[in-house]
C-alpha cells in the first residue's frame, strides 16, 4: 500500500517538473521571438524607404521630379548628406557624388529608356520578378559616347576643344566660373537678371548665337558630342537644331503624323493607328504582347 503510494508520488512529481520544464522552454521562446520582432522592426526603420536607385524622393518610383532634385543637388541648390537614403538614391553611378550625369541617368530611367534598378542588387540589378521589363540585352544607344581618353578635337576655325568631360571645367570658364557655377547662376537669377548682367555678351566663335557663358558651354558641349545622325563636330544640325541642315539628313517618307516605319496614323494602337512602345510589354488596350520599338496595331 505505501509502496503504491510512493510510486504514484514519483510519477506526479515527473509529471510536475515535464510540465515546469516545458513552460520554461514555450516562455524562452515567446521572449526570444519578441525581440526578434523589436529588432526586425529597429532595422527596417533604418533603411530608406524606397529601394529603387534614382528614386530621390522616395516616392516609390522614378520621375523627372527625381531628375531635377538630383540636378539641384549637382548645382548645390539641394543638400543631401552623405550616405543618407537621398544621397544614395540620387547618386546614380554610385562614385560618391551627385552630378549632373546621375540627373541624365535618373530621366532616361524616367522615361524608361533605363531599365529599373535596385539599391543593393548586386551585379544584376534588374527586376527579375517583374516580366514587363526586357529580357534581351539593351540595344546599343544610338548617342555617341565620349571617349574616356584625354584627346581633343581641332575645329576649323582653330579652337582645340577636349572630348572628355572631365577636362571642359577646366577649360571653358567665364571669369573663374565653371559650369556648375553658371547653371547655379541660372536658377537663382531671372531672365531680366541675367539678361542684364551678360548685354552684349558674345563668346566670339564661329556659328554661335551664344547669348551668356552658359549657352556657350552648353554649344560646345554640343560640338564635343558631334551630331548625332553625321557624327561630324561642326554641322550645323548644332547650331540650328534643324534636322535639314545635316547632310544626312532624309526627308520623311511619310507625314509628321503618321510612323515613318508602316505609314499608319500615330495613335494608341486602336482604330488602325500605330503605336511603339520602349519596352517588351502587353498592349494595355488588346492584351497582345509586343516587342520594344516595333509597329503594333490592335487587331492586326
Amino acid at each position: 500500500m505505501i509502496s503504491n503510494f510512493n510510486s504514484k508520488n514519483k510519477e506526479h512529481s515527473k509529471t510536475l517538473l515535464f510540465l515546469i520544464a516545458l513552460f520554461i522552454v514555450v516562455l524562452a521562446a515567446l521572449i526570444a521571438g519578441i525581440i526578434s520582432l523589436s529588432n526586425a522592426k529597429s532595422s527596417a526603420a533604418e533603411l530608406p524607404t524606397t529601394s529603387l536607385l534614382g528614386d530621390v524622393d522616395g516616392n516609390g518610383k522614378v520621375t523627372a521630379a527625381d531628375a531635377r532634385l538630383a540636378l539641384r543637388a549637382a548645382v548645390a541648390l539641394e543638400h543631401y548628406a552623405p550616405g543618407s537614403g537621398e544621397f544614395v538614391r540620387a547618386d546614380y553611378d554610385g562614385d560618391g557624388n551627385i552630378s549632373a550625369s546621375d540627373a541624365r541617368m535618373i530621366l532616361r530611367t524616367a522615361v524608361e529608356l533605363e531599365p529599373i534598378k535596385y539599391l543593393n542588387a548586386g551585379e544584376d540589378t534588374t527586376d527579375p520578378a517583374n516580366p514587363q521589363w526586357p529580357t534581351e540585352p539593351d540595344e546599343p544607344s544610338s548617342e555617341p559616347e565620349l571617349p574616356s581618353e584625354n584627346h581633343t578635337i581641332t575645329l576649323s576655325d582653330g579652337r582645340v576643344i577636349p572630348d572628355s568631360e572631365s577636362e571642359w571645367d577646366k577649360v571653358f570658364s567665364y571669369n573663374g566660373m565653371s559650369e556648375k557655377d553658371l547653371r547655379m547662376e541660372k536658377w537663382t537669377m531671372s531672365p531680366d537678371e541675367l539678361e542684364a548682367k551678360y548685354a552684349g555678351y558674345s563668346c566670339g566663335c564661329k556659328n554661335h548665337t551664344c547669348k551668356t557663358p552658359l549657352d556657350h558651354y552648353w554649344m560646345v558641349t554640343m560640338e564635343i558630342r558631334g551630331c548625332s545622325m553625321c557624327g561630324s563636330h561642326e554641322c550645323m544640325r548644332i547650331y540650328t537644331n534643324n534636322d535639314q541642315d545635316c547632310p544626312n539628313y532624309e526627308p520623311p517618307k511619310y507625314p509628321d503624323n503618321c510612323c515613318q516605319d508602316c505609314g499608319k496614323l500615330l495613335g494608341d494602337g486602336t482604330n488602325g493607328t500605330c503605336v511603339q512602345f520602349l519596352r517588351d510589354k502587353n498592349c494595355p488596350n488588346c492584351g497582345e504582347f509586343v516587342k520594344k520599338f516595333t509597329c503594333h496595331t490592335c487587331g492586326n
